[in-house]
């Protein structure tokens, strides 16, 4: 029984092409081959609505004979749903009477459970209850990850889970399932070898190697062990494996790499080449720094390093192209904590435009890992940047901006009464700049000690701190311009859970993207920089992308808009949404929709939304004739455009009708002139045409209607 996966997530693209139409085409190249005896069937799950977690149908029982019925109700599926895979797994066994007879399940999915169900532990059951019951799983453009959550169903059970990460994987792995399955006889006899790890150019010895095996053949995986320490990596890996196609792993911490080798007796040696991920650096506190001083420069490692890899952390004149135009530097190792690290470097001559260059190795600057515009200025303005108000006792992130020098001091500051003064180097680990506030509840100034541009010690106020209060921040002693932002997604999608992030365009100064740890549900508040930020949002297969401008004082209130183009079920999504029950326009043009229940067409201008049309009914049974459906212009649900209402206003007093032939459509007096606007297309657009209604309407049925529509 083949359990096909017709969830939403099916419309996201491997190399331009939805995933939907390479399984489809895949089927279609696999099916014929089916021999005319083997008994097959089609269970498939999410393609009927969006939702719902008990959407499984039996759309093909098996069968011998039903190749190409099954490719013919896959190219009818319509994918739109959850995952519930691990229901239909167990449906598909049922239907199989797999307590009574041999049977095999081959689940192809793109998604991970989200029906609150285990995979893992249904793969258990269905083993200890069948007679002789075997899933295989294709885990179809899944991550390693993802892969996990899915592929105990298969070992649980004795199965493959193959990974397919394009069409040819694809097709490989439908052949393995569909066409050879779990009876293929398996290469008997072992050959013993030494597998060695080929370092990459630029790759380091690891701290540990763990390898594995993956047949080609039957899709099986055998571990072959772990490599720890600096001996057993270098000395590789005893062990055996059957003759036969394999594709052999070596994963480490930062560096990973796979060779595919066809073993025989004649195989003693394997090296598996090994190669890093590219490094991930960022500088946080780019200045512009005091000229004639020493600074302390702010590295972020985005990524783990290489255990044993030394990094330069160099600073050059903007623009450097020969190595010997470096002016000073410290060294980064690659087996120190991952956060944030702190590098001193002694100031240039003059002001001016220079560059933190990170290398790692070799004196090539068209090889560096990573480079950074900095500058410095003969008067550098100290600031601070932190949170504006913290608990009393509790720890705190902080920035320091122009003058962050090891032992310049901080110190807090109310009333008259001060904490006791800290240099920046002892308030600085991996995680950054932190420090502890005071008990006592109140409005602190924040002071700083540093050399002037003539070297002479003072100290300044850069900021304040509310400890246990709303703080506010004065524009005189601090750099940090931060502005109340508000985003949310469009009204109709103010129930999903949505994860937002920003990221800074054209901002001057040193600005961090914005990115919480949790999601978030309706409008999500954050303090941002005035400027351009670019604001993403992800709920699952629905995507949020716009730019925003935030103002300085200004209101900063900002609707996301949805983007079909960026979300993995492209413009199904744009028109029917699993949590506002109807549709939305999310394009710069004019939406047509075509609503499949009622047979309702309307045109949806950009912006709008309209609630599912349906006949209204009575509580005795019996069903209008017309069709009613209400439209909102972005998120005014108080001027509502109605067709067919089942109460209205009084005509021509609090509200204005229009006839048409399908019934009567009207709207709110006054309303807004994009509501009047999109009123009149609505109005008159030909396209509105019910099928499953009367069809069109006789004066005396509009009259009747508009009666009905003022009482």
């Amino acid at each position: 029984m083949i359990v096909m996966d017709g969830s939403g997530s099916m419309w996201g693209q491997i190399d331009g092409v939805p995933k939907l139409s390479i399984a489809r085409d895949t089927l279609h190249q696999v099916l014929p081959e089916v021999p005319a005896d083997t008994e097959l069937g089609l269970v498939a799950y999410g393609h009927r609505e969006k939702g719902n977690c008990g959407d499984i149908e039996l759309v093909v029982p098996p069968a011998v004979g039903t190749a190409s019925q099954i490719s013919t109700a896959v190219d009818d599926m319509r994918f739109l749903g959850k995952t519930p895979l691990s229901d239909a797994v167990k449906f598909a066994a049922e239907q199989l009477r797999y307590t009574e007879d041999k049977a095999t399940v081959i689940l192809i999915t793109d998604g991970i459970e989200t029906c609150s169900a285990n995979p893992c532990a249904l793969g258990n059951v269905l083993e200890q209850q069948g007679v002789d019951f075997t899933a295989h799983v294709v885990g179809f453009g899944l991550s390693e990850e993802e892969g996990k959550q899915v592929s105990c169903l298969a070992e649980n059970t004795g199965g493959m889970y193959i990974q397919a990460g394009d069409r040819d994987a694809l097709k490989s792995a439908l052949n393995q399932t569909i066409l050879v399955g779990q009876n293929d006889p398996v290469p008997t006899g072992m050959v013993n070898i030494s597998f060695e790890i080929d370092y990459g150019e630029g790759t380091t010895r690891p701290t540990e190697v763990t390898l594995k095996a993956v047949s080609l053949d039957r899709g099986e995986t055998v571990e072959l062990g772990k490599l720890v320490g600096a001996e057993q990596v270098v000395n590789g890996l005893d062990g055996e494996l059957p003759p036969g196609a394999w594709r052999i792993e070596a994963m480490g911490p930062v560096a990973s790499g796979s060779i595919e080798v066809n073993i025989d007796a004649e195989t003693d040696t394997v090296s598996i080449p090994f190669m890093a991920t590219d490094e991930q650096f960022s500088l946080m506190n780019l200045g512009p720094y005091q000229l004639g001083q020493e600074m302390m420069f702010i590295l972020r490692n985005n990524a783990p390093l290489q255990d044993n890899a030394t990094y330069s952390v160099n600073l050059f004149p903007a623009g450097a192209t020969d190595y010997k135009q470096r002016l000073d530097f410290t060294y980064k190792f690659g087996n120190e904590t991952d956060g944030y690290s702190s590098h001193n470097l002694d100031s240039p001559e003059t002001a001016g435009d220079y560059e933190i260059i990170v290398m790692e190795g070799g004196y090539d600057l068209n090889e560096a890992v990573a480079r950074f515009p900095i500058s410095y200025v003969e008067n550098a303005t100290p600031g601070w940047e932190s949170p504006a108000s913290v608990q009393p006792g509790k720890e705190f992130p902080f920035k320091v901006f122009g003058q962050v020098y090891r032992l310049n001091g901080l110190w807090l500051e109310k009333d008259g009464a001060e904490t006791d003064q800290v240099w920046l180097d002892s308030l600085f680990d991996e995680t950054g700049f932190h420090m502890t506030a005071p008990d006592a509840v109140g409005m602190y100034n924040v002071w700083l000690s540093f050399d002037d541009q003539e070297g002479a010690e003072t100290s300044k106020i850069i900021g304040t701190l509310g400890v246990g209060v709303d703080a506010v921040r004065e524009e005189a002693t601090s750099v940090s311009t931060l502005q109340s932002v508000t985003v949310e997604a469009p009204k109709v999608f103010e129930n999903i859970l949505i994860q937002w992030s920003a990221i800074p365009i054209d901002i001057d100064g040193p600005v961090d993207a914005w990115a919480p740890p949790e999601v978030s549900e309706g409008p999500v508040k954050v303090e941002l920089e005035p400027g351009t930020w670019e604001v993403r949002g992800e709920a699952g297969d629905q995507v949020f992308l716009g730019k925003i401008e935030v103002v300085e004082g200004g209101n900063n209130r900002f609707v996301i808009p949805y983007s079909a183009e960026e979300s993995p079920a492209g413009e199904d999504a744009a028109s029917l949404d699993a949590q506002f029950d109807g549709y939305v326009c999310t394009k710069d043009v004019t939406c047509q929709i075509t609503d499949e229940e009622t047979g309702l067409s309307f045109p949806l201008p950009p912006g709008w939304s309209a609630e599912t049309p349906y006949y209204y009914e009575t509580a005795a049974g019996t069903r209008s004739d017309l069709v009613t459906v209400t439209f909102y212009y972005r998120d005014d649900t108080d001027h509502p455009v109605i067709l067919n209402p089942v109460r209205w206003m009084v005509p021509n007093s609090e509200g204005t009708c229009t006839q048409l032939r399908i019934g009567v459509i009207c709207r709110y007096d006054p309303s807004p002139a994009e509501v009047v606007q999109g009123f009149k297309l609505l109005a008159g657009h030909a396209s509105f045409n019910a099928k499953g209604g009367q069809g069109a309407l006789n004066a005396r049925d509009i009259n009747e209607m508009l009666t009905q529509a003022s009482s």
